[in-house]
């Protein structure tokens, strides 16, 4: 019985999906007005960071973190991962991961426009797109990431995060910052920018 409802849920949400992005699809272009901000490039700096509503092409509007003001950049960077106090749990399936979870003012995942990254595919607790392993390192790592080799990474800023200093293994970490899976890392934010 309990099978079956979970096969129930998991259909449930997959045709929410399809209806998404067969809207999406669908919405003709010519909808979209070019004065409104496709992303945070189209954002005037000096208005300082915060969040924004876009307009990206062939889909709806929604709310964004722009980050102006960070160092040797013009700014205008969208903010797509932010992690600082630990209060939201980053150890999530595909569905959460692809339309995003948190809250924009303090710890979210805006959604999973990224599939890939150096042909390394993201995976989920959920969904292994690791071909190549034995593993699904997002079940093994405590966190969804793009995941690059039989061992998993050297990186992983969607694990588990520990409020206090630890030295243990688990935690959020990129190695080659310090050399060590053992130094955790306390705050996190990953952004993207358009090329002008």
């Amino acid at each position: 019985m309990a099978l079956n409802k979970i096969t129930y849920t998991e259909i449930e949400k997959l045709k929410l999906v399809v209806e998404e992005k067969q809207t999406r699809i669908e919405k003709p272009l010519e909808t979209v007005a070019t004065e409104k901000p496709i992303d945070c490039t189209d954002i005037e700096v000096n208005q300082g960071s915060g969040i924004y509503n876009i307009y990206p092409i062939g889909t709806d509007s929604f709310k964004v973190y722009c980050d102006m003001e960070t160092k040797n950049t013009e700014g205008a960077w969208t903010v797509f991962q932010h992690r600082e106090t630990g209060e939201e749990d980053f150890n999530r399936g595909w569905i959460e991961y692809e339309y995003g979870f948190g809250d924009i003012r303090k710890e979210f995942w805006l959604g999973n426009g990224l599939e890939s990254t150096n042909n390394e595919p993201f995976t989920t607790k959920d969904k292994d797109n690791m071909f190549h392993s034995h593993t699904n390192c997002a079940i093994k790592e405590e966190g969804a990431w793009w995941f690059v080799k039989e061992d998993c990474t050297n990186a992983n800023l969607n694990r588990k995060y520990f409020r206090e200093k630890s030295s243990n293994y688990g935690g959020i970490y990129w190695y080659h910052q310090r050399d060590s899976f053992l130094m955790t890392i306390k705050k996190t934010t990953m952004m993207i920018r358009r090329i002008l």
